[in-house]
């Protein structure tokens, strides 16, 4: 394998093969060539390239100068680059490392991800590349159009760094880690020694690690290399800061100490530190349900502000008033205020507080703005002192944390949300004890090992995550549920948290009783609720998933006031599009109050369970039409309403109801490629439904077994698929329903169609088709027109498949469904490949595959992107050919399309077997054998066999080699395709060959030579394999007729290849593919001397 070329920009210019240094350029201008071509990336022109290096020379001299340089490098770096007759361009398809490129990426990640969570990995990689200025001592003389470019890009690289190195000192001075972020600053001032921001951050970190004095000295610095530089004083701000460090006593405060660790909350600590430097942000309040962190967030966000404020930072816990009155005291006694007689309490603490610079932090608010007071108006007498602190004490500023908002316009909200959990493709061992990117499982983690000092969260990891997910990343529950780990497993404890909020509780007595359970924690806001808020945050619980504020009203009777209410209490909350959700413990809350009053509880499930089949059934003729995409997208949204809807209706035999679900859903299933989710979902109602008590239901029945078949057809179960589209059949046909009829028979078709039954499959479309067009419908005639057009097709008969295309393609587009042309675009392209002209099937194929994207049909992007890598085989474009497969298997894998990813692995082992690797190409070759045959795809199965005789070939096997050959010339005849018979046929004759055994090669080639009198290759895999094989073995022979065959081959060779507009492709065309150079070059070798 060809070793990697590392090229490293920053700091200097140093170049590396593996660990070898590349040397032997010819001049500085051939090394400055190699990197301005690899750090631009793109194919630029000779005219330029020769002007960029060499503008002081004639035209004609800095050509010449360019093709040595280009020959120095092509001797140096090989096919690192792509040089043609116009352009030159870096090969970034061959393996190189770019440190540039890679810093680039890193910081571009990283800051990306300011204001979400911060993930400091990628710019800690990226300051780590950054060894030094762009191309530092790296100089060409007499190119002054080069030293300009690398003087820009300069300038970028190192604007980079200082964010990075910036970033990544508010990410750790956030978390309190001062070492690191002061290590960072020190970093920054050595790029950017005028950046004064940059001085008050590092005389705040040496403040804040008791460096007193450091931190004053840093002003001197910051006031002598500001004055050295840009010839001006630091800043008022600067100035004020270091006044204050210079005055001020050791900060006060009453932060209460931790008992465990702070984990995570890294944006938000950044975000509130930002907002409480602004002085526009005088109040802040955190908001969120019970359990949620808010306190522990503030306090870390405050004990960071201790040097901020001159008076300090102070905590009022607020959870024991049980009367607005009792705030002014409580404040006078935390702030050691002694109240005299006179004047009034309210009064002396104004006073008090107008001198003072101070953080106030008010913990628990929502308590109060539920208290009534004299005139019995909820939580004004709290809200008054807020206005009234925020107006006369110009330098206090509120922290505040509640369950609601507090609706004033001085305050700046902070929603907080649950720590970040991971999804369900998570692996603990990417997540460690420490720096893990997700802080829900970190924090597990520490409180299990916590509570059971032997806790592995490898071994406990799936159950763990599970569990993570399950609370939503709630910090209350998930400590809860850490702390259960010494007597139960994490399984065992998820399990118990689906069925039972009661599991998370503690007896800590170190914890306030409210946060000893998560249910304590969720009834204290309940008792907070009017009538109408508990009546609707309980019938909201039914929604899955979110709801529309129509969707509220219509289900659960919820009016705006009410549900605008919910959300400023955290119960619910409320996404940019407007919809709400719910925390999934909250819900589960709420749940239980449903249930409690069962009546109510049914009425409600009737309700949504009628709304989502009226929404469905809406949306059915928009599936088949020009809003398709619209459609999809609405019931994308809604899908968990709607499975919830579709089970409560299942469950209680709500027969109307399941009816108008039922033609939406499938549809959405089978456009979505979710076949897997799909037939679980119909399989449950035809289980429950089994045996039908009336004939309504029966015929109910008969349409679901229909469709469960279909979808268990795209999952590669065609026995299965069979009997249950039989029986619906049976059914369908004595209730004399036409629709549902043509729909069974095309989809029988289909299997037979892939079972290789072409007789078969054709009756059935036909007569499947003759249906659709007597009820006018264009999408189901489209559907059954590309059934036709791929048996004519498996059969060889390429010209009708066209016109079944062609047509189907029509209806589509008259029916206006982009669904139904992507699936016409593919037949056109697979057609138009079979006929070697693979340029064009590639345009179709990029057609359909972006209307398979903009549908998100996870098949048919599956199915394309395999028909993609397939005509990338054709031209020589092996490493593209390969993304594209791995790409189709891994969607195969994670939707469960059996049959697709037999088709896939056949590709894939063609491709390695192009690529020499015939080892892999066996092993997939044999894993689709298997796949095709249980299946009973012999299509599938003959092209999997050819190619793993192919891959035995390569690896001399050739006994084994010849019985994959027969068997898939045995299926090829059994099916009736002459024209792919050719291809083992020719794999027989290369056996034969190699074996010595010339008369039985002779004879496989004339059966070839038969076929050809009156046919073409159209249609085969590898049609030039064939030739090139019957021209080896006739020559062999030493028969007249093996020149016929190379000037044929080689005439249709170049007649494909001149349909090839690219340059560069149409030489991969010809010089990647081993059979096609062969040709060539065999054609050559025998005309050379011909006049």
């Amino acid at each position: 394998m060809e070793k990697e070329l590392r090229l490293r920009f920053l700091g200097g210019a140093t170049i590396t093969h593996g660990d070898t240094p590349v040397e032997g350029f010819i001049s500085a201008k051939a090394q400055a060539l190699l990197c301005y071509l690899a750090v631009t990336g793109r194919p630029h022109s000779r005219q330029a390239l020769a002007g960029l290096l060499w503008e002081e020379m004639p035209e004609s001299a800095a050509r010449t100068n360019l093709r040595q340089a280009l020959s120095n490098l092509r001797r140096l770096v090989g096919s690192h680059l792509r040089i043609t007759r116009h352009t030159v361009a870096f090969n970034r398809e061959a393996p190189y490392w770019l440190d540039v490129e890679a810093f680039e990426t890193d910081v571009g990640k990283g800051l990306l991800a300011e204001g979400k969570n911060l993930q400091p990995t990628s710019l800690h990689a990226a300051v780590d590349l950054y060894q030094g200025d762009f191309l530092a001592g790296f100089s060409v003389r007499d190119a002054p159009a080069f030293e300009e470019w690398v003087v820009v890009e300069r300038e970028w690289l190192w604007e980079l760094a200082v964010q990075a190195l910036d970033q990544l000192a508010a990410y750790h001075a956030a978390r309190g880690e001062y070492d690191p972020a002061t290590r960072y600053v020190r970093r920054l001032l050595t790029l950017a020694p005028w950046r004064e921001e940059a001085h008050r951050r590092m005389m705040l970190l040496l403040a804040c690690r008791g460096q007193h004095s450091a931190a004053l000295a840093q002003y001197d610095t910051c006031r002598r290399v500001l004055a050295e530089e840009l010839g001006v004083e630091p800043s008022a701000k600067t100035k004020a800061l270091y006044e204050r460090l210079r005055t001020a006593p050791e900060p006060q405060s009453n932060l209460p100490p931790e008992a465990t660790s702070f984990v995570g909350r890294e944006a938000e600590l950044v975000a509130l530190s930002q907002r409480l430097a602004d002085p526009r942000c005088r109040l802040v309040s955190i908001v969120g349900p019970g359990g949620i962190g808010k306190t522990r967030l503030a306090l870390r966000a405050a004990a960071q502000q201790l040097y901020m404020f001159l008076d300090g930072v102070s905590f009022v816990s607020l959870v024991d008033l049980d009367t607005a009155a009792l705030l002014v005291p409580t404040l006078a006694e935390t702030l050691e205020l002694t109240l005299e007689g006179r004047p009034a309490p309210r009064t002396q603490l104004l006073n008090f507080l107008r001198e003072k610079e101070l953080l106030l932090i008010l913990d628990n608010f929502e308590h109060l703005l539920s208290l009534p007071d004299e005139t019995g108006h909820r939580g004004e007498e709290a809200l008054s002192l807020i206005l009234d602190i925020l107006q006369e004490a110009p330098g206090v500023k509120l922290l505040v944390t509640s369950r609601e908002h507090l609706k004033m316009r001085w305050e700046w909200v902070m929603a907080l949300k649950g720590l970040p959990y991971p999804d369900l493709g998570f692996r603990i061992s990417d997540a460690g004890l420490s720096g893990s990117p997700f802080a829900a499982v970190q924090l597990f983690v520490e409180r299990a090992q916590q509570a059971r000092w032997d806790f592995s969260p490898e071994e406990e990891g799936p159950a763990m995550v599970e569990l993570c997910r399950l609370v939503e990343g709630m910090p209350l529950a998930i400590e809860l549920a850490a702390a259960l780990v010494g007597k139960q497993s994490c399984a065992e404890i998820a399990a118990g948290v689906k069925q039972n909020l009661d599991l998370l509780r503690t007896e800590f007595r170190d914890i306030p009783l409210r946060h000893r359970s998560v249910r304590a924690t969720f009834d204290h806001s309940w008792a907070l609720l009017s009538r109408k808020e508990q009546q609707a945050f309980a019938r909201l619980s039914v929604f899955r998933g979110g709801f529309s504020q129509k969707a509220a009203r219509s289900v659960a009777g919820a009016t705006g006031p009410i549900l605008q209410a919910l959300v400023d209490k955290s119960l619910l909350r409320r996404g940019a599009s407007g919809r709400c959700n719910f925390h999934a413990l909250l819900r589960q809350y709420a749940a239980e109050k449903l249930q409690a009053i069962p009546q109510e509880a049914k009425h409600i499930g009737n309700r949504h369970s009628s709304y989502y089949a009226a929404f469905l059934r809406q949306r059915e003729a928009h599936l088949k039409g020009p809003r398709q995409k619209e459609a999809l997208q609405q019931i994308e949204r809604e899908i968990e309403n709607v499975r919830t809807g579709w089970d409560w209706a299942v469950t209680h035999g709500k027969g109307e109801e399941i009816e108008r679900f039922s033609g939406s859903l499938y549809y959405f299933y089978e456009m979505r490629g979710r076949a897997l989710e799909g037939e679980a979902v119909f399989r449950k109602a035809v289980t429950t439904l089994t045996p039908p008590e009336t004939e309504e239901t029966r015929l109910l029945l008969g349409r679901l077994m229909a469709r469960q078949g279909a979808l268990t057809f795209h999952l590669g179960s065609h026995e299965r698929a069979k009997a249950l589209l039989q029986r619906s059949l049976d059914i369908l046909r004595q209730a004399h329903h036409p629709q549902e009829t043509a729909f069974v028979l095309e989809i029988l078709g289909s299997i037979a169609g892939a079972q290789g039954e072409y007789d078969e499959a054709r009756s059935f479309v036909e007569t499947s088709l003759s249906l659709y067009r007597q009820q006018g419908d264009h999408f189901g005639s489209a559907r059954v027109l590309n059934q036709l057009g791929s048996i004519a097709r498996m059969r060889g008969e390429h010209k009708e498949a066209w016109a079944f295309f062609e047509e189907g393609l029509t209806l589509a587009r008259i029916a206006g469904s982009r669904w139904m042309e992507a699936r016409m675009l593919n037949g056109l392209g697979t057609l138009c490949g079979e006929q070697g002209d693979w340029p064009t099937a590639s345009r179709y194929f990029e057609q359909a595959l972006q209307a398979y994207r903009e549908l998100c049909d996870r098949w048919g992007e599956s199915s394309l992107l395999s028909n993609l890598g397939i005509a990338c085989i054709h031209l020589g474009n092996y490493a593209k050919a390969g993304r594209h497969f791995e790409e189709a298997l891994s969607i195969c894998h994670e939707t469960g399309f059996r049959g697709l990813e037999g088709l896939v692995l056949v590709n894939l082992g063609l491709l390695l077997h192009h690529l020499g690797d015939d080892d892999a190409a066996c092993k997939r070759c044999r894993q689709a054998v298997r796949i095709t045959e249980e299946l009973g795809e012999r299509h599938i199965q003959a092209y999997a066999l050819t190619f793993l005789g192919h891959a035995l070939v390569g690896l001399g096997r050739l006994a084994e080699a010849r019985e994959m050959y027969q068997q898939a010339l045995a299926l090829r005849r059994e099916l009736d395709q002459p024209n792919l018979a050719t291809e083992p046929l020719a794999g027989l004759a290369r056996v034969s060959l190699a074996q010595g055994d010339l008369p039985q090669a002779r004879d496989r080639v004339e059966e070839i030579m038969d076929y050809l009198t009156d046919h073409t290759l159209d249609g085969t895999e590898e049609p030039f394999l064939v030739y090139l094989t019957c021209y080896r073995v006739l020559s062999a022979d030493r028969d007249p007729r093996a020149q016929e065959v190379l000037d044929t081959a080689c005439c249709l060779l170049r007649e494909q290849a001149d349909k090839i507009r690219s340059r560069e492709l149409q030489h991969s065309f010809l010089e990647n593919v081993a059979a096609h150079r062969e040709i060539l070059g065999e054609w050559t070798r025998m005309n050379k001397h011909s006049p």
